[in-house]
């Protein structure tokens, strides 16, 4: 395919491996005319000689027409001058990592093994034109690698260095895709928010591969919709499935059953374990990555280094549900994380009075956060997480929030599922951060003291006087 990409004319015949041979002119930037040869016939046709003999029959045809037409060319005169190559050379090293074929990869658990050792020193970069399909297929059967760099132009991966880390996953990938598929867990999925969804599927999913035990997710009824994917079928994030895996890359060639959840009890977890495992469920689809990649530069401010990464979870935490939680002031969070006059700190926050309180009485600290749709409290109601009412705008936002906020090295936050994606999102860029934590779980008895939404309203009436005595206070010093 490479040796063929700068050629401008393609003439073919009826093959599904025309598809292959177009985007390896189209990757090289190749302008090329193209000719077809109708080689499709009707059964009728193809059945009139019956096994190998119709093959052998037509090639007899096709010689003796080159004969009486004077073309004589022998074989070893139509071989291309191709240098040899010593198969022994176990240290050959190939300029890009070869796309393997779906059906090969199942046959073969040694697949993996043999891609690392010729390939441990090369990049594998497509453009972000590049067919969604062909780019996740590749990303699917090569677990142990990860993305090296994003640009205009495209995306670039390499393998990951983490010995520890790549062994897992290349196990976690074998796990899912050469193990017997009746002896696979299944578990729904919740149409809840990201972080409680994802974590949800996390531990399940890790349950299941340390059980040697291929994992799946499904829906609990065919007519589950995630939270997350717009109901409007003509929306560019959706997809039949209708759930998770529109916006992430296939776990399994196990099929889904509606209905199952096997996944059993909650078990002690390994952290990196559950952070690596995070990260092998949310590899984006190539379309996905792009509009994540176009949100940050075309919404975010530029990032600031070093930075402080602070999550404040209000919106329906102020409900009297479990988990029941209460809305911690900004102050809190700036004082257990040590936060100090100038620093950089991201302000990630799925509430608007959190980012108005922030830059009204804690304007000494350079806060950096996107303008962006926001509930108020508790007004979104309970699972209120699609504030602009796009769920595939809010989910590409998080997404971003999430990478945006990749490389500061403290964390300060609350009680809140969305924290281990969060680390999950340093842990992928390599950083190297500390944890500061504001304990926001209360007793269901303290949370039903306030019924409905009303209980949010009053958390934050009572925030805002604390912050506006505190005002007063500093002013008359």
């Amino acid at each position: 395919l490479k040796y063929a990409s700068s050629c401008s004319k393609l003439v073919h015949g009826d093959s599904g491996f025309v598809q292959q041979i177009e985007q390896a002119l189209q990757y090289a930037g190749t302008d090329y005319e193209r000719y077809r040869v109708a080689t499709g016939v009707s059964k009728e046709e193809a059945k009139k000689i019956a096994g190998r003999e119709r093959g052998v029959k037509m090639l007899e045809t096709i010689l003796e027409s080159n004969i009486e037409n004077g073309v004589n060319t022998t074989r070893e005169e139509r071989v291309l001058d191709l240098p040899v190559v010593d198969q022994s050379n176990t240290a050959l090293k190939v300029e890009e990592p070869g796309f393997t074929n779906h059906t090969q990869l199942l046959t073969s658990s040694t697949t993996i093994d043999s891609h690392k050792n010729k390939n441990e020193s090369n990049d594998h970069c497509v453009s972000w034109l590049e067919n969604s399909t062909a780019v996740d297929e590749w990303r699917v059967h090569h677990p142990d690698w990860d993305i090296k760099l994003e640009n205009d132009e495209g995306i670039c991966f390499s393998q990951i260095v983490d010995e520890n880390r790549a062994k897992f996953l290349r196990n976690v990938y074998e796990i899912q895709w050469y193990s017997d598929c009746s002896n696979d867990i299944q578990n729904h999925q919740i149409s809840s928010g990201f972080g409680a969804a994802f974590g949800t599927q996390a531990r399940a999913f890790l349950n299941a591969v340390s059980q040697k035990r291929p994992y799946q997710m499904t829906k609990h009824w065919p007519g589950m919709h995630w939270l997350y994917i717009p109901h409007d079928n003509s929306s560019w994030a959706w997809c039949k499935t209708t759930d998770m895996n529109c916006y992430f890359l296939p776990l399994s060639k196990c099929p889904p059953q509606y209905g199952r959840n096997d996944a059993g009890g909650r078990r002690k977890l390994s952290r990196d374990l559950l952070l690596w495992i995070t990260w092998y469920m949310g590899r984006l689809k190539h379309h996905v990555q792009k509009r994540v990649y176009d949100l940050l530069r075309e919404k975010f401010p530029p990032i600031q280094l070093p930075c402080t990464v602070m999550h404040v979870r209000r919106s329906d935490a102020g409900l009297p549900r479990y988990p029941f939680r209460r809305y911690a002031a900004v102050k809190e969070y700036i004082e257990k994380g040590n936060i100090t006059t100038g620093e950089n700190v991201v302000l990630l926050s799925d509430d608007q009075s959190t980012i108005d309180e922030a830059l009204r009485f804690h304007n000494h600290i350079n806060w950096l956060y996107v303008d962006r749709p926001r509930q108020m409290g508790a007004n979104g109601g309970f699972d209120g997480h699609i504030p602009s009412n796009d769920p595939a705008y809010d989910m590409i936002m998080i997404l971003a929030e999430l990478k945006y906020a990749s490389s500061c090295t403290k964390l300060v936050h609350g009680d809140s599922g969305f924290v281990q994606q969060i680390e999950q999102a340093l842990q992928h860029a390599g950083t190297q951060y500390g944890t500061y934590k504001v304990k926001t779980s209360v007793s269901k008895d303290e949370a039903r003291k306030i019924q409905g939404k009303q209980r949010g309203n009053k958390m934050l009436e009572k925030i805002l006087e604390s912050n506006i005595q505190e005002e007063k206070k500093n002013t008359t010093i």
